[in-house]
């Protein structure tokens, strides 16, 4: 969607009705409704329905062909020092660290990329990652990153 349309499009009404909506439905669902335009005044409506779990201990059911999802916590947090930009004549150099806790989906991996404000990326020479903390181990994985170079954003 984001590949032709804008964040603030999602804001805008199609024949009077919004372009993007959340419904909330019973026993905790919530509908969520995309409208794309296609031609003149013509769209596309994709609709699907997720659960909200109360009790995030366990797995949620979610099923994508059946076109029914879930609303899950990722429990991640991401660390970055010092916040600020280095100036050239400085030696650039940051610390970041991303801790994942999220006990629902083993098998999710996070990778950070770095870019500057051309949307080029870090080279990989300038980063230097080291896996500090092991979910095997301890409750959560955290991954520890040297970055040797100035960026604008992570991804």
């Amino acid at each position: 969607y984001f590949k032709y349309f804008s964040v603030d499009s999602l804001k805008q009404t199609l024949n009077g009705e919004k372009r993007f909506e959340l419904r909330p439905l019973p026993n905790g669902y919530v509908e969520a409704i995309l409208r794309i335009p296609i031609q003149k005044d013509h769209y596309i409506t994709f609709r699907r329905n997720y659960s909200n779990p109360l009790n995030q201990a366990h797995k949620p059911e979610y099923d994508e062909k059946g076109n029914k999802g879930t609303i899950i916590e990722n429990r991640i947090n991401l660390g970055i020092t010092p916040f600020y930009k280095f100036p050239a004549t400085i030696h650039q150099e940051f610390n970041v660290a991303l801790y994942d806790a999220d006990f629902i989906f083993d098998n999710n991996r996070f990778e950070l990329n770095y870019y500057d404000a051309e949307n080029k990326p870090i080279p990989m020479d300038k980063i230097h990652q080291v896996q500090r903390r092991f979910k095997e181990e301890e409750t959560y994985n955290m991954f520890g990153e040297v970055v040797k170079s100035n960026f604008d954003y992570i991804q």
